[in-house]
């Protein structure tokens, strides 16, 4: 859901292991969402981590030409979010 960030939060910090939201501040377009959640749930049947699974999610939606329907796919892909951050490096 749009500005889903605050409650995605809430559930990170109860102890969730993986929620995925959007950002604050960002209202996502419905063909975004939907080509996100397309790829994200394929790559979880296939058995990629959640992590992956949602790096291969943001990375198909960047990677979408642009449309009438959506003018700038990178940007959709930069409103969302996935929580708990992972730890630094």
């Amino acid at each position: 859901a749009c500005h889903s960030q605050p409650a995605a939060e809430v559930f990170a910090a109860c102890g969730v292991p993986h929620v995925v939201g959007v950002r604050a501040d960002a209202k996502v377009l419905d063909d975004a969402a939907a080509l996100f959640a397309r790829h994200l749930y394929l790559a979880l049947v296939q058995g990629n981590s959640v992590r992956a699974a949602f790096e291969m999610g943001t990375a198909a939606l960047a990677g979408t030409a642009p449309s009438a329907r959506m003018l700038h796919p990178a940007a959709e892909a930069a409103k969302f979010i996935l929580l708990p951050a992972p730890p630094p490096a």
